[in-house]
């Protein structure tokens, strides 16, 4: 394949050119094709587990972090569905305030969510992304 690139003068990136393989890392996910998976890569999961630990030892967090940690867990979402019911509180918690420097006061439901992702993102990482294997 990259002889036939080289011919026709495309020249291409090595450290972006991966040979044939069984899994692989396709934008910030991991793509099982023998498991039928997609996953998310362990340095993903280790940041969003520390958003969250953060977030559970505040009471008070501003939009701008909120946001953050929101824009993490939807991300997440692609590899960990379930954890798609559990975003509902903290996007209602996003709109109580207009600006991103005002602060959010963390409910107990909020938290209680967040427990759940922390507890999904040690164990439940994953998505079957065809259903019928043939």
């Amino acid at each position: 394949m990259t002889m036939l690139f080289k011919k026709l003068g495309i020249n291409l990136a090595p450290h972006k050119t991966l040979g044939p393989c069984f899994v692989l890392e396709y934008l910030g996910l991991i793509l099982d094709t023998v498991r039928f998976q997609i996953i998310l890569p362990d340095e993903k999961k280790l940041r969003i587990i520390e958003s969250i630990e953060s977030v559970l030892h505040k009471r008070i967090i501003n939009k701008r972090q909120l946001f953050s940690l929101l824009g993490h867990l939807q991300f997440a979402v692609l590899a960990i569905l379930p954890g798609r019911w559990f975003l509902s509180c903290l996007i209602k918690l996003s709109t109580s305030v207009k600006q991103r420097f005002h602060n959010v006061t963390v409910s107990q439901e909020c938290k209680n969510d967040l427990m759940i992702w922390f507890k999904f993102l040690q164990s439940w990482n994953g998505v079957s992304f065809l259903c019928n294997r043939l």
